[in-house]
């Protein structure tokens, strides 16, 4: 319901999707763009305190609804094989920021 709810007001009222929902998007597809609105949708649903995207569709239907975060840098970057050691001590630094979202 919050889904359909969030693409109606995002869409202006229109089953279809708005040129100004389009506007900017690297994919402005409708399969894409549905995909984006369920995210946030269910992120609102079970009361998330943000989102973590860099996704520009997840951002744009979050846009006054929810706060869209970037990723961590720090999570993008995949520790080595052998280095157990720095991937704990990293793992636990992210799960720490991510917890005081």
């Amino acid at each position: 319901m919050i889904a359909a709810q969030l693409w109606i007001e995002k869409n202006k009222g229109s089953s279809s999707i708005s040129d100004d929902l389009r506007e900017g998007l690297k994919d402005p597809s409708r399969i894409k763009l549905k995909d984006d609105c369920k995210i946030v949708a269910t992120a609102i649903r079970y009361k998330a305190n943000c989102i973590y995207s860099e996704d520009d569709g997840v951002q744009k239907f979050a846009q006054g609804k929810i706060e869209v975060r970037d990723v961590p840098k720090y999570l993008m970057k995949q520790a080595g094989l052998f280095d157990s050691q720095k991937r704990g001590t990293s793992l636990n630094n992210s799960i720490k920021e991510l917890i005081n979202c």
